[in-house]
């Protein structure tokens, strides 16, 4: 999982749960930017309302880490109806959580996100300055996908969501039938966030709001063996982004999925480079408008030894690499780290 780029004063946990009876529990990580000496921080837990429940200080001083699971540090009667948690300090942090399964083996990783972020450009289909892109969904016959999102404004706003496929074509598209109140979490299966029902052809979700949102998905497999992972939306697309990690191919199969959001074609070039920084291979494509491409690392470099990946765009776009274990014992996935 690498880290997010995001760093600031203000941060948020998206989505966490502590419950044994769920078999659950959620695991986070500070980790202090500051140069020199040290200072308060503040943590506030949240219910999936948006309800303030209880604070923990902590300081917290130059380059330090600071790992605890959610039930250590709140003074709260039922740890489970902690959904979010808020972080406050006068340096800037950067941190992550993990989420995981005390029943079936797996774990997920996710980034810590700035408690505001706008999507940075009208480069989406709808009329709302900020939106939320959710690239992946998986194949419901084999996976359970769940959405989070948080309206992180100071007012109750309309959630427009809507489906698109792979070629472009719009699929679905609701609002959600109530405003959603300030600090609010929808947590729902990707269906019924949608108001669908299944669509097969489902590429990817968008969610625009005229406030602030954020959030990420978790896809769990429904048959044994146990697997499941997660991937935050993206608020922003990139021209440049890097893969830092390809598993083995002898042991992984790998997709990479670019996603663009953009009204008109967007070509798309990915370079594949062994470990000594040499080209492995290459591969163009052209994204169509509001459409998805996924590049299959296995068919495209079959017999080249590649470390990393690099995808240019003629426009901004979003990606992320899904990997599954050719046995079905494990999985991982994880988005693009933005370099422009």
């Amino acid at each position: 999982m690498p880290l997010s780029p995001a760093q600031g004063t203000d941060l948020i946990f998206p989505y966490v749960v502590c419950s044994e009876p769920l078999g659950y529990y959620t695991g986070i990580t500070l980790i202090s930017l500051a140069e020199q000496g040290g200072d308060w921080v503040t943590l506030e837990a949240y219910d999936e309302d948006g309800n303030w429940l209880a604070d923990h200080k902590v300081i917290l001083y130059a380059r330090q880490k600071y790992v605890r699971l959610v039930d250590q540090l709140f003074d709260v009667a039922s740890p489970e109806i902690i959904r979010s948690i808020r972080v406050h300090a006068p340096f800037p942090l950067t941190g992550f959580e993990l989420f995981g399964s005390y029943v079936s083996p797996g774990v997920a990783g996710l980034p810590v996100a700035l408690s505001v972020a706008a999507s940075g450009g009208q480069d989406v289909s709808r009329s709302y300055p900020y939106q939320l892109v959710l690239s992946e969904i998986m194949p419901d016959e084999e996976y359970y996908t769940g959405v989070t999102v948080s309206n992180l404004g100071e007012a109750a706003v309309p959630f427009d969501i809507s489906l698109f496929g792979a070629n472009g074509d719009l699929l679905s598209s609701r609002f959600w039938p109530e405003p959603v109140a300030p600090g609010r979490q929808l947590t729902r299966e990707i269906w019924n966030l949608a108001g669908s029902g299944v669509i097969p052809e489902a590429a990817w979700l968008e969610v625009s709001s005229p406030e602030a949102i954020q959030g990420f998905e978790l896809y769990l497999s429904r048959t044994d063996p146990f697997r499941f992972d997660g991937l935050p939306g993206t608020t922003a697309g990139h021209r440049r982004l890097v893969f830092p990690h390809v598993p083995d191919p002898a042991q992984w199969v790998s997709m990479l999925n670019v996603t663009s959001p953009a009204d008109e074609p967007v070509p798309v070039i990915l370079t594949a480079y062994s470990a000594d920084g040499t080209v492995a291979g290459t591969a163009e494509e052209e994204v169509p408008p509001f459409g998805q491409h996924t590049f299959s690392l296995d068919t495209l470099f079959p017999a080249a030894a590649v470390a990393w990946l690099e995808v240019r765009a003629a426009e901004p776009v979003r990606g992320d690499l899904v990997t599954l274990a050719v046995d079905l014992s494990r999985m991982s996935g994880y988005g693009g780290v933005p370099m422009e």
